[in-house]
């Protein structure tokens, strides 16, 4: 936020979707969108943040609006103060259901033009970078490890689960210092 407080993550996955509509149904409204083999992996995970998962791994609608219940739905001061929420020009972000849900708990969504996040929007200013080249190092060492190992037992090479990618960005996210993220809000000017 604009004092460099770190809240807690908001994680979208990539996962693969059913082709039985009541079943793509049951994973939206029971496992945030994962199927049941993978959500009993990811649901543990969840302790200090939400993981939630699609086929494209982007946001929508619904990822929009859990997004504000979980950020902002529950806030003492919601009735009261007004909280200003900086978002990309995406079509899930500013859907009737979202922008409605949004006023009725005091959240002012401000819509960055395309190809102006980089200037207006904190994250993109300052501490996407870091925070993306952590798991991407880790993502390399994992890649040769398994090349290695991999001319030695002639095995494929695997993608590793949830569990490493969700560890390997919490940590990155946990280690980034606070002065990232105000330096980010100073560095668009959005704060005096």
């Amino acid at each position: 936020d604009t004092d460099g407080n770190k809240h807690p993550l908001f994680l979208v996955l990539k996962t693969t979707k059913s082709k039985k509509k009541e079943v793509v149904q049951e994973n939206l409204t029971m496992r945030h969108g994962f199927g049941r083999t993978v959500w009993t992996e990811v649901e543990p995970l969840q302790s200090d943040f939400e993981i939630y998962g699609n086929p494209t791994a982007w946001w929508n609608a619904g990822i929009s609006l859990a997004f504000l219940k979980y950020h902002f739905g529950d806030r003492p001061d919601r009735e009261t103060k007004k909280i200003m929420l900086l978002w990309d020009d995406f079509s899930g972000h500013f859907t009737e259901e979202v922008v409605a849900y949004a006023e009725s708990i005091n959240v002012v969504q401000e819509r960055i033009p395309p190809r102006f996040t980089w200037v207006c929007q904190p994250a993109d200013v300052a501490w996407i970078r870091p925070l993306k080249s952590a798991p991407r190092e880790n993502w390399l060492v994992e890649i040769r490890r398994q090349v290695r190992n991999s001319r030695l037992a002639n095995i494929n090479l695997k993608l590793r689960g949830p569990f490493t990618m969700v560890s390997w960005i919490t940590a990155a996210w946990t280690d980034l210092p606070f002065t990232v993220i105000l330096n980010g809000t100073m560095k668009s000017e959005l704060t005096d």
